[in-house]
């Protein structure tokens, strides 16, 4: 998959945040004991996409360099790069605010798509970030990263397709924010995550904000805009866009 086209995989990761009240909510888990604040971070990430074969997808969408931010308020961002036509890059970003908004800010079109999140909501996704277990006392097995304990965590989901494998490295320390995660389908297909870097520390706050002079557009009409400035390039199907057109609206008004 070409990374132009990935902002439809963002646009889904922000839906599945909107649906569960959690940015990642596989980064977590079962709430168990508290630990106050979070500890604000950015980290670099690489992604890796191999096919059933054992290869990794062809470039550019076999491997993705993927930004990740947090405040110590739990407001959360994701950075993407999304390959224009021109050839260039565009990071779009999903920012959780736990103000109770989702936003996609896609520079490609100058563009924002707000979703708002209701309050129960904000308040499920900070408790399970602060109930992170600790490592000490843990029958999970345990190992370190980047100069981190971290726990793995192995689940398994089978439906008629087949069984889903999932084995994720987390760090207690950071609210067991996956520090790296290898995802095996039930066709064989892989995607392995990884995180380099990590700087402990407040993130920028402009990060978390929508620039000035970008217009709010539901997805459709995100898609409008980028095959108005690339004719003939299309950013999502009609079919998808207007899947989640119907999402956009029921989420157009703060949540109660």
């Amino acid at each position: 998959m070409k990374r132009k086209l990935r902002y439809g995989l963002l646009v889904t990761i922000c839906l599945g945040a909107v649906a569960t009240g959690a940015l990642v909510s596989r980064s977590v888990l079962p709430q168990e004991q508290q630990h106050g604040r979070m500890r604000p971070f950015v980290a670099q990430i690489i992604e890796k996409h191999f096919g059933p074969d054992g290869n990794l997808a062809p470039l550019p969408g076999g491997i993705d360099y993927i930004t990740v931010a947090r405040k110590s308020d739990g407001s959360q961002v994701r950075f993407l790069p999304i390959q224009v036509p021109d050839g260039s890059f565009t990071l779009a970003r999903s920012v959780f605010d736990v103000s109770g908004k989702q936003l996609i800010v896609n520079p490609a079109t100058h563009s924002v798509t707000t979703y708002y999140v209701a309050p129960a909501h904000v308040a499920h996704y900070i408790a399970n970030f602060e109930s992170c277990p600790a490592t000490k006392g843990s029958d999970t097995p345990q190992s370190s990263r980047l100069g981190y304990e971290v726990l793995e965590i192995t689940t398994n989901k089978t439906n008629s397709r087949g069984t889903e494998q999932d084995d994720r490295w987390v760090a207690p320390a950071l609210n067991c924010f996956v520090l790296a995660e290898t995802n095996i389908s039930p066709f064989g297909s892989r995607n392995e995550t990884e995180v380099i870097n990590i700087f402990e520390g407040e993130p920028p706050d402009s990060w978390f904000t929508v620039p000035e002079g970008y217009t709010e557009r539901s997805p459709s009409q995100v898609a409008a805009a980028f095959e108005a400035r690339f004719p003939g390039h299309k950013l999502m199907s009609e079919q998808f866009g207007a899947k989640v057109d119907q999402s956009y609206q029921l989420h157009r008004s703060p949540q109660q």
